[in-house]
């Protein structure tokens, strides 16, 4: 697909270092709109849709509190923002309509698509900003989110982390990079993270 020759797009998730509270987490995509090959011959910018989702403590407040009633008055959740590198789009507000929200596991979250103008033949970065994101903590220590995957010790573990992409674009993994703030007080982590197919071997002696 030509448009994919033309335009890298890089989606990053930044953690901030605070204290921990009600961000659950998120993602993002990004597709190329359609376009003819002959305007991308003649134009310097391209249309791209950024689709993001986010998630966050339910039972915080009316600012991340989400039920039927909130979904049919579109009603407006989240904090935060996407930063992005090109001064055309350089940030998209995420406090948007919530779309769906879990009573047991105490999360609303939403999702919403923007359509952006960026610029062909460049390197392009957009990354969530904001905070709290909730600790990956037992729950001895007073976290209330559990741990993601539970290993046991004297084994090593392989574990396979799911990928998927809307319009089949190859994907690759990799860690976060202090150098562009993308893992706060967490870099390095242990293990050994292979980028493709996404496999993390984690040695739990």
């Amino acid at each position: 697909m030509q448009q994919v020759n033309i335009l890298f797009l890089t989606i990053v998730l930044l953690t901030i270092s605070t204290r921990a509270s009600h961000y659950r987490g998120g993602s993002f995509s990004w597709t190329i709109q359609n376009v003819s090959n002959n305007s991308i011959t003649n134009q310097t910018n391209i249309p791209a849709r950024i689709t993001q989702r986010h998630s966050w403590r339910r039972s915080l407040g009316k600012n991340h509190f989400c039920d039927k009633n909130a979904i049919a008055s579109s009603g407006l959740i989240g904090e935060g923002e996407l930063i992005g590198s090109i001064f055309t789009q350089n940030t998209i507000p995420t406090k948007v309509q919530c779309t769906d929200f879990n009573e047991q596991f105490d999360y609303s979250s939403r999702e919403i698509s923007t359509l952006v103008t960026v610029p062909m033949r460049n390197i392009i970065e957009y990354a969530y900003q904001g905070c709290c994101w909730i600790a990956l903590l037992p729950p001895e220590t007073g976290s209330a989110m559990n741990l993601i995957v539970e290993l046991q010790i004297g084994n090593v573990h392989l574990i396979r982390i799911t990928r998927a992409d809307s319009d089949g674009d190859h994907l690759r993994c990799r860690w976060g990079r202090s150098e562009k703030n993308e893992c706060g007080s967490i870099c390095s982590p242990k293990g050994l993270l292979k980028a493709d197919p996404c496999e993390l071997t984690y040695n739990a002696t």
